[in-house]
């Protein structure tokens, strides 16, 4: 893949962090930059992209593999992802001023895992089949945060879900992320998220959709 990419990055970031493992699970090249406010935006050949949709459907257009090959199943984890942003920019706000407690905005996003949990019995080990693909990559950011910035897994919720995560985890592709993020290092970021005054998280921090997050 021989395109000049920037990756604008902060290790607790879920956009960066999904900007990052899509790149890389590509064999792209990206030039890495820390940077707080734009963190989660990639540039390619000075076009800038704030989530990984609209990356990926810019890299298709250069024909790069970017979605699932076959129709039905691009179209199927496509209309999960944006559903799923539409669900997080509802509860996000409201994770970042309690993370200990099983309100009804933690309680909105489980629900909304719960058809993630059924795609797995149609998948497989990943959404992607055998190996991870575009869905699991856009998801794994916001599971690998539930015990940070939400409460925990009960022993016997989300089984498949739960299952998956550890898989994640020991991926190749998340362990060698060039901004690998410890638990300590979410909890450290969370911390200093739910410091920052609403009106300035509001500028700061894009959801998935490109869009303003307002608390």
């Amino acid at each position: 893949m021989d395109t000049e990419i920037t990756l604008y990055s902060t290790p607790g970031c879920i956009y960066a962090q999904q900007m990052r493992l899509s790149l890389t699970n590509l064999g792209a090249q990206a030039s890495l930059v820390t940077d707080e406010a734009l963190s989660g935006t990639v540039q390619v050949e000075g076009r800038s992209f704030q989530n990984i949709i609209e990356l990926g459907a810019a890299l298709e257009q250069l024909g790069i593999k970017f979605f699932p090959e076959e129709e039905r199943k691009r179209e199927r984890q496509l209309k999960l992802a944006l559903g799923f942003n539409q669900r997080m920019v509802q509860v996000f706000g409201v994770m970042m001023e309690d993370n200990v407690h099983r309100n009804d905005a933690f309680h909105l996003f489980m629900e909304s895992l719960a058809i993630f949990e059924n795609e797995l019995i149609r998948c497989g080990r990943y959404f992607g089949g055998k190996a991870p693909g575009f869905l699991d990559i856009f998801l794994f950011p916001y599971i690998q945060r539930i015990g940070v910035w939400t409460p925990e897994f009960l022993k016997g919720e989300l089984l498949r879900i739960q299952a998956w995560r550890r898989r994640m985890k020991e991926e190749e592709l998340v362990m060698t992320d060039a901004h690998k993020t410890t638990r300590s290092g979410l909890l450290k970021y969370a911390k200093q998220l739910r410091q920052t005054p609403a009106e300035e998280r509001a500028i700061k921090r894009l959801n998935s959709c490109g869009q303003l997050v307002e608390d």
